[in-house]
């Protein structure tokens, strides 16, 4: 299972009912780095499907890490925890504050595609979107711009194109 937080948008002037332009503002893989406690080799499977170390010219197994090494991880999706590090998390918290919102800050801002639009921010209240520490910060950082921050019932697909369009297309 692999989970992603995936951000679209919608500008529009006056009413939605007026249509507008989609703009794609990222696909972000719940992923974050581990570092290995132990030596990791490469394995590879025989003729008959059992798994063997993989070897090198000389006979050697292959490292695929070393102690220490950092490595992407999958994980959980939360509002603003890390995790641990044997556990780690993905927190919103951080891709909204490093890089959801100021992407759309660029967009909206002096110059920007979309300058002088004031950003409508839907989440669409899965459990990682309605975390205190979470809902908190978005909503004071969208308050502080003169942004909205509106929260969406889950699982609404006629008013949340991911969940009408992009996460099916991602399960097949």
């Amino acid at each position: 299972k692999v989970m992603s937080v995936t951000v679209t948008g919608i500008a529009f002037e006056d009413s939605l009912e007026n249509g507008g332009g989609a703009v794609k503002i990222g696909n972000y893989r719940a992923q974050t780095n581990k570092i290995a406690q132990k030596v990791v080799y490469e394995n590879t499977r025989d003729g008959d499907g059992n798994l063997i170390p993989k070897l090198d010219d000389d006979g050697q197994k292959v490292i695929k890490r070393n102690r220490g090494d950092a490595y992407l991880v999958d994980c959980a999706v939360t509002g603003s925890t890390h995790g641990t590090p044997d556990a780690p998390k993905f927190p919103l918290k951080t891709v909204f504050e490093e890089k959801i919102f100021p992407d759309v800050a660029e967009l909206v801002g002096p110059g920007g595609q979309y300058e002088g639009y004031i950003p409508i921010n839907q989440g669409d209240n899965a459990g990682p979107h309605e975390e205190e520490a979470f809902m908190k910060f978005v909503t004071e950082y969208c308050k502080e711009r003169g942004w909205h921050w509106e929260p969406q019932a889950p699982q609404m697909p006629h008013m949340n194109n991911l969940d009408l369009s992009v996460f099916p297309c991602m399960s097949r």
